[in-house]
């Protein structure tokens, strides 16, 4: 999850506030691949042997904010223990992760690419898939 699209679940604001207690790190989880989704903006978190996905380890969330991602996340995922690789400090960490358990006929069969939605499509994902958060 992007940094803009997680202040806007947990604060509504478009950065995290400078007195937020939440610190990011980037993360590799092995052993899945992020999958893009028919006629969706957001990927699908799913096992694959071999793959892996970089990411975000979010560290330092309330068990408030830990409900709201949930309810974010909704029916489509579900919270998982898994095992990370913390890029800054080769760490490995057991952590919860978003993994999709919906339909795998919505998956599109192709990676999906974080970078080109930062670039492209960030900004209108905030403002129309979340106008309600």
């Amino acid at each position: 999850m992007s940094e803009k699209v997680l202040a806007r679940v947990l604060y509504n604001t478009s950065e995290l506030p400078n007195n937020s207690k939440i610190e990011l790190e980037p993360a590799t989880l092995e052993g899945f691949s992020r999958s893009a989704l028919i006629d969706e903006d957001y990927p699908a978190v799913i096992a694959k042997s071999g793959e892996h996905v970089n990411g975000i380890l979010v560290r330092n969330l309330s068990k408030d904010q830990v409900i709201t991602l949930d309810k974010f996340e909704g029916d489509e995922y579900e919270r998982q223990q898994v095992e990370i690789a913390v890029k800054n400090s080769g760490v490995t960490e057991l952590v919860n992760c978003y993994i999709w358990v919906h339909d795998l006929e919505r998956l599109k069969g192709v990676d999906w690419d974080y970078n080109e939605f930062l670039r492209a499509r960030l900004d209108s994902y905030i403002e129309s898939e979340m106008q309600d958060m």
